[in-house]
C-alpha cells in the first residue's frame, strides 16, 4: 500500500528553469467534488474539495501532504518531504486532472554542479481492491437525457497557426466578462503536457467540464468548440502523425460524445482528410438530435466510449474502442428493435469506396460485437 519514490539529479551544464520538481496527477472523473485534507509545512490541516466546475484558480497551496477518501472506500495519502506542494485545475488546459506540482529550491539560473533531490511517498488503502472485469463490456441504452444534444459537426475550414492551449483558461479568468455573452468560442487540444494515446482517450471527458463551466457562468451563450486538434505545439512542432490513423477517428467518436452530453452546440475537428473526418460526415446527420444514456460497465476507465441518440423511430448507438486490443462489446435496450444493421469502420474497411452497412441478428434483445484496434462501430436499430 506504500510507493516512495526518491529522484536526484546534478547539473552537467549551466541552465535556465522556471521549475524543476515532481508533479502528481490527481484524476478528474474519480474525484471531482470529494473533499481533501491538505497539511501545510507547519502541520495544520486546512480542508478543501476536488472542484466540480474547472477552477481558474489554485485548490490548494504550501502544503506537505494531501490525503482524501472516495466513496468507494479508496484511502489514498501523498506528501512531499522537505519541499511543498500547489494544485491547480489542469482541465484549463484541456487535462482530465488536478495536479499538484512543486519546486525544489533552486535560481531560475541553474549552474553546471548544483544538486537536488526530492522524495514523495504515496499511500493507499481500500476495503476491498477491485479485481478484473469479467466478460465483454455492456453498453446499456436507457432514457433521453436531460439537456444533452449532438453538437453541430460542420467540415472544417483551413487554419493557420499554432494550436492555442490557453483559450479557454483566459475565458475562464474572466467570467464577468461572459455573463452576457451571446456566443463563446474556444479550442481544445489533449496535448498540453503528455502526447501518449491513453493521456489522449482519457482527456476528453476534460472537453464536457469545459462546456459546463462555461454554461454555469454564460447560460445565454451558444458554445462553439473550435478548432479541435491532436497536434501540439511542443515539443513536437507539425501534424501528429495519427491525425489520418483510426486512433484520430476512435478520439473524434468519443469526443462527440463528451460534447453531446454537456449540450455543446458546435465542434469544428481538424484532424485531416482521413478516417476521422469519414465519422464525422457520419455523425454530423444527427446535429440536434437527443442523447439517450448509454451506460458502460466492465472497465475503468471504460475501454469503450458509446453515444446513442434517437433520431425519429431509430436509435443509434455509436461505439468506439479507445484502445489498440480487441473489445468484446454487448449492446443491450435494443429489444423494442424490427431491425438492426452495423456499420463498421476498422483497419479491413477504412479506405474501401464501399463499406454499407450489414444486418445483425439480435440475441434475446442483445447485439453483441467484437470490436478492433480504434474500431468506430454504428449501430442502427430501428422499431
Amino acid at each position: 500500500g506504500r510507493i516512495t519514490f526518491r529522484v536526484r539529479g546534478q547539473a552537467d551544464a549551466d541552465f535556465r528553469s522556471p521549475r524543476i520538481g515532481l508533479c502528481v496527477l490527481y484524476g478528474a472523473g474519480s474525484l471531482a467534488g470529494v473533499e481533501f485534507e491538505a497539511t501545510a509545512a507547519d502541520g495544520k490541516p486546512a480542508r478543501g474539495r476536488f472542484a466540480e466546475l474547472v477552477s481558474p484558480a489554485h485548490l490548494a497551496g504550501g502544503f506537505r501532504s494531501l490525503r482524501y477518501k472516495t466513496a468507494d472506500g479508496v484511502e489514498a495519502s501523498c506528501g512531499l518531504a522537505k519541499t511543498l506542494f500547489t494544485m491547480e485545475d489542469q482541465r484549463n488546459f484541456g487535462d482530465s486532472s488536478y495536479k499538484a506540482f512543486s519546486a525544489m529550491p533552486h535560481k531560475r539560473n541553474v549552474a553546471r554542479g548544483d544538486k537536488g533531490e526530492q522524495t514523495l511517498t504515496l499511500r493507499v488503502t481500500a476495503a476491498a481492491p477491485p479485481g478484473p472485469p469479467a466478460g465483454p463490456i455492456a453498453v446499456r441504452i436507457g432514457g433521453a437525457i436531460e439537456g444533452a444534444k449532438v453538437p453541430a459537426l460542420p467540415a472544417p475550414q483551413a487554419s493557420t497557426g499554432k494550436p492555442d492551449l490557453m483559450g479557454f483558461l483566459r475565458i475562464n479568468q474572466k467570467r464577468k466578462e461572459y455573463a452576457d455573452a451571446a456566443g463563446i468560442a474556444f479550442p481544445y487540444n489533449p496535448a498540453a503536457h503528455m502526447p501518449d494515446d491513453d493521456t489522449f482517450m482519457e482527456n476528453r471527458a476534460a472537453v464536457a467540464d469545459q462546456v459546463r463551466t462555461v454554461r454555469s457562468f454564460a447560460p445565454k451563450a451558444k458554445v462553439r468548440i473550435d478548432p479541435i486538434t491532436i497536434d501540439s505545439p511542443y515539443p513536437r512542432p507539425g501534424p501528429d502523425g495519427r491525425n489520418g490513423a483510426l486512433f484520430a477517428a476512435a478520439w473524434a467518436a468519443g469526443l462527440v460524445r463528451h460534447l453531446a452530453a454537456a449540450g455543446a452546440d458546435e465542434a469544428i475537428f481538424k484532424l485531416g482528410d482521413g478516417p476521422a473526418e469519414v465519422v464525422r460526415r457520419r455523425m454530423a446527420g444527427l446535429a440536434g438530435k437527443p442523447v439517450l444514456s448509454a451506460e458502460v460497465t466492465g472497465g475503468r476507465p471504460a475501454p469503450v466510449e458509446a453515444l446513442a441518440v434517437r433520431d425519429g423511430g431509430t436509435v443509434v448507438v455509436w461505439l468506439s474502442n479507445s484502445t489498440d486490443e480487441p473489445r468484446a462489446v454487448v449492446v443491450e435496450g435494443l429489444a423494442e428493435a424490427g431491425s438492426v444493421a452495423v456499420w463498421r469502420l476498422n483497419a479491413e474497411t477504412v479506405g474501401l469506396e464501399k463499406n454499407p452497412e450489414k444486418p445483425a441478428p439480435l440475441q434475446a434483445g442483445r447485439l453483441p460485437l467484437t470490436l478492433a484496434p480504434f474500431e468506430v462501430c454504428r449501430v442502427t436499430a430501428t422499431r
